[in-house]
Formats: C-alpha cells, sequence, structure tokens
C-alpha cells in the first residue's frame, strides 16, 4: 500500500473509534473503560502514536462486549496492519511516531 493511502486508513479507522465511541457514550461505560476513552482522547489529541494502538488494541474488547461486532473486526484487521508498518512502511510509521 502507498503512504497516502496508508494515511487515510489511519484516518479512517481514527473515525471508525470515534464514531464507536459516541455510540458507547449512550451506553452505560464502566470506570475502567471511561479512563480508556481518555487515553485514546489524549492519544489523538497529542499524536502519540503508541498510546493511540494501545487504547485501539484495548477498544477490541469493548467493541466485542458491546455488541458491536463490526467495529471488533474492522479494529482487529487495523491494528494488524499498523503493528507491520514498521516492516512495510517505514517512512510512514517515522511519521505516526514524531507525531
Amino acid at each position: 500500500m502507498g503512504i497516502e493511502v496508508m494515511r487515510g486508513l489511519h484516518l479512517f479507522a481514527s473515525l471508525l473509534c470515534l464514531a464507536c465511541l459516541l455510540l458507547l457514550a449512550l451506553e452505560w461505560i464502566s470506570t475502567d473503560d471511561m479512563d480508556l476513552v481518555k487515553l485514546f482522547l489524549l492519544a489523538e489529541r497529542t499524536g502519540n502514536w503508541l498510546i493511540h494502538l494501545q487504547t485501539v488494541h484495548g477498544m477490541l474488547g469493548l467493541f466485542a462486549a458491546t455488541g458491536h461486532v463490526n467495529y471488533a473486526k474492522s479494529a482487529r484487521l487495523y491494528l494488524q496492519e499498523m503493528v507491520n508498518l514498521p516492516e512495510t512502511h517505514r517512512y510512514l510509521h517515522e511519521q505516526f511516531m514524531n507525531g
């Protein structure tokens, strides 16, 4: 995949996570889940790539537990691509790491 495609994929995944967070806001959320949401928002606002990946990983169980199976599948596939990013697209990975 090209760099622009990977950037688009990252943007799409971020928007997907934010959309799901809005849906989850309508449901009952525990304190631990709320901490995860706050950490995700911090990662997005500061451009911290590692925290972003950590929180998306943490959301997998949250998506599945709340019945958002499509979000869980998409987030899992997204994480698989992003974990391989240093090997597949080194320059893009460096850009994400730099914020």
